[in-house]
């Protein structure tokens, strides 16, 4: 199967890609309470003690304040709306205050995340129901972030997600996941990784043309024969980098199923192969 993808000139201000930044978490700050409790935000844990601090805040004038001495993981988790085909960044800023037990695997904050379909079934990385709704039992099984000592002081966890949205995801679940720990979470993100600017659309400006499809699992390039095609991924790491060659370039042993950032030039097009 073939995808074309074509661009006339991107203009690129620095060598780094600038990633889009609009965050797709209701109430990121806490800021928004009804009751005591931060609207769009659900406790799954009936051993989690949660609460809205004004004392221990990053940034505004609220953050969550989480306790357990549990040693499972619990968690916090709000819905964030997602595309098919897209990977995304997920950060949170996070203050343990002190932890109960050792430092350990089972003593930690974190972040979590998993993906539901419009009917609030859980998915796995490939589209498929898993055990029905989201609760504390079923979170959990993908990539973790996680901060394991008491420092006081306000550090951000981050990660990106390791395949791109399943085609049936309607929303990404984060979780703020917390075992025997007392700690704050704030200013909380769920940002598209993909380049800001970067669009499988024809764009018009001034040099570089590029045409990228993809072809049995590789990259069929199109550019003037010696500029230098460079192949990233969604959060700014180098790939593989070729020089062009007459007519079409074949870019092969590419991650699959991944959002990929081609550039020649001060051309782009973002690609999933």
């Amino acid at each position: 199967m073939k995808k074309l993808f074509y661009t006339t000139a991107l203009c690129l201000l620095t060598s780094a890609f600038t990633f889009a930044q609009t965050n797709l978490v209701t109430n990121p700050g806490f800021e928004t309470v009804t009751d005591g409790v931060p609207d769009d935000w659900t406790n799954l844990s009936t051993t989690l003690t949660i609460g809205i601090n004004t004392d221990t805040v990053y940034a505004g004038t609220n953050s969550l304040r989480v306790s357990t001495t549990d040693y499972a993981g619990e968690y916090v988790v709000t819905y964030a709306p997602v595309s098919a085909g897209e990977t995304y960044n997920l950060s949170a800023w996070c203050n343990l205050q002190s932890y109960t037990g050792t430092s350990s695997s089972r003593t930690r904050m974190g972040l979590v995340y998993t993906y539901v379909d419009e009917n609030g079934n859980t998915l796995d990385a490939a589209g498929n129901i898993l055990s029905g709704d989201i609760t504390n039992t079923n979170l959990g099984s993908t990539s973790i972030a996680a901060m394991t000592s008491a420092t006081n002081t306000w550090q951000q966890l981050s990660l990106t997600t390791s395949e791109v949205t399943p085609s049936n995801a309607a929303y990404i679940v984060l979780a703020l996941s917390a075992s025997r720990v007392t700690a704050y979470f704030d200013s909380v993100s769920v940002t598209v990784a993909s380049s800001a600017g970067i669009s499988e659309e024809t764009t018009t400006s001034a040099s570089t043309e590029l045409s990228v499809r993809t072809e049995s699992g590789d990259l069929v390039v199109t550019t003037e024969a010696g500029n230098t095609i460079e192949v990233y991924s969604v959060v700014g790491a180098k790939i593989q980098s070729k020089v062009a060659e007459d007519g079409e370039t074949v870019i092969s042993g590419l991650p699959k199923g991944q959002v990929l950032i081609v550039r020649s030039g001060n051309a782009a097009v973002k690609v999933v192969l």
